[in-house]
């Protein structure tokens, strides 16, 4: 896992208790599928709806660092971690370290150069740059292709906030509803 300083800020996000409720919401959510809706919900109460970026942080350190003591490896806490924020629902909150603050700014900028481009347009400028291959050339054909990557990922994230706010009304939908309804969608759905 990667190593992460944890700030001053980051280390007072959380009282004992909560910090508490970290740790065994996150165990919860390791010991059992079925109690991780209980973990989750525990989880986003401590560290609430719009936390800051140390509180968030810190509350992810906890929840690694949790499920590290458990013997779990690098990868099945990569894999539970991501399931969990996913499910968490709350968006990891921008830093407000003037340091990462500097390195987004200048990420922006760098996207902006590629604004009025399509896609076509710079898989085409890489073709020509790798057509002539000098460290030069290599390098813009690179940072060309992250572009690229960051446009794929950019629609992917929209494709999944479009699939979110679907299942949000479904989930309404079906609080709502009474069964007959509910039985007669689950029909339609099956082809029955």
């Amino acid at each position: 896992m990667k190593t992460t300083t944890k700030t001053a800020e980051m280390l007072s996000a959380f009282n004992d208790i909560e910090d508490a409720k970290l740790v065994s919401s996150t165990l919860a959510f390791i010991e059992s599928e079925l109690d991780a809706e209980n973990a989750i919900a525990t989880f986003a109460t401590v560290i609430g709806a719009k936390p800051t970026f140390a509180r968030f942080e810190m509350g992810r350190i906890r929840f690694v660092e949790t499920c590290e003591g458990q013997g779990l490896s690098a990868e099945a806490i990569r894999q539970r971690s991501s399931r969990f924020f996913r499910r968490l629902g709350i968006d990891k909150p921008k830093s407000v370290n003037p340091e990462s603050v500097k390195k987004a700014e200048q990420r922006a900028k760098v996207r902006d150069a590629y604004k009025g481009q399509s896609d076509a347009e710079l898989a085409k400028q890489t073709k020509a740059l790798l057509a002539n291959p000098t460290l030069e050339n290599i390098t813009k054909a690179g940072k060309v292709q992250k572009e690229l990557a960051m446009r794929v990922k950019d629609a992917e994230k929209a494709d999944s906030d479009e699939v979110k706010k679907l299942r949000d009304n479904l989930r309404d939908w079906i609080k709502t509803a009474d069964y007959a309804k509910l039985q007669d969608a689950w029909h339609y759905v099956a082809g029955r």
